[in-house]
């Protein structure tokens, strides 16, 4: 369950990251025609899927989710920090970058680690799915906190807009060229929800390694004790042998 809310968290933060990338391209490169603007979006997404096939690779080899997991969070808060506190088109640029490089690698890692820690085939299919669809629910919350409330509420002047893109909006602080919409409430709440993953993280760790040295204590040895093997066999978790994959 808590791999499935870590990932719920991760899925909005991934959709988030699409969210405000084509008003910053669009801002920093008005010239360009639409198709370049849009290829432009596009690295961030590279940088993103390379770090989760290297954080993959080497959670595999170490046998270590949580670790890279936690290591994970620290480019999401500093991608989402400037993303609230500033609107220069190019620092909000690289923070697309910081949030990529952070936010993808938990799709695949929570998925790998509810796996790792389940005994039996159903148990490992049902943890899988559970965890994939408080994912999908993820996207559902992401959806309902980037809302162009500036532009409703007659914040902004929108200084270019068409029917598929938010608007690049003027604001007295800065130029036209250099302004862009801040998502205050999306990046804010997505920037509260890494920190908040931070410790569900953090926490998970601990508490799997108590666990372990719990277990290594003797604690649950009473458990097979006049019990078939058949029964020993459906303790599952509960087995004095099951040691979490932290």
């Amino acid at each position: 369950m808590r791999a499935s809310c870590l990932r719920d968290s991760a899925e909005g933060l991934a959709d988030a990251t699409s969210a405000p990338q084509p008003t910053i391209v669009r801002s920093i490169y008005p010239q360009e025609s639409t198709i370049h603007q849009q290829l432009r979006t596009v690295p961030p997404y590279v940088c993103g899927a390379f770090m989760t096939l290297l954080t993959g690779y080497l959670s595999w080899k170490t046998r270590r989710r949580g670790l890279y997991l936690l290591l994970s969070v620290p480019p999401l808060v500093a991608g989402f920090s400037l993303y609230v506190a500033t609107l220069n088109p190019h620092l909000r640029y690289t923070a697309a970058f910081l949030v990529a490089l952070g936010c993808f690698n938990f799709g695949a890692l929570c998925t790998a680690w509810s796996a790792a820690n389940v005994t039996t085939d159903t148990a490992r299919a049902a943890s899988i799915g559970t965890t994939v669809f408080a994912g999908n629910c993820g996207g559902l919350i992401a959806t309902w906190t980037f809302l162009r409330e500036l532009l409703r509420q007659g914040l902004c002047t929108p200084l270019l807009e068409n029917r598929f893109s938010d608007p690049i909006c003027a604001t007295p602080s800065s130029s036209a060229a250099k302004d862009a919409p801040r998502y205050l409430p999306g990046n804010a709440f997505n920037l509260a929800n890494s920190v908040v993953m931070f410790f569900l993280v953090g926490g998970l760790l601990l508490w799997q390694k108590r666990e372990n040295k719990a277990k290594a204590a003797g604690r649950d040895d009473h458990r097979i004790e006049g019990k078939t093997e058949s029964e020993v066999a459906d303790l599952g978790q509960k087995h004095p042998d099951f040691r979490y994959a932290p």
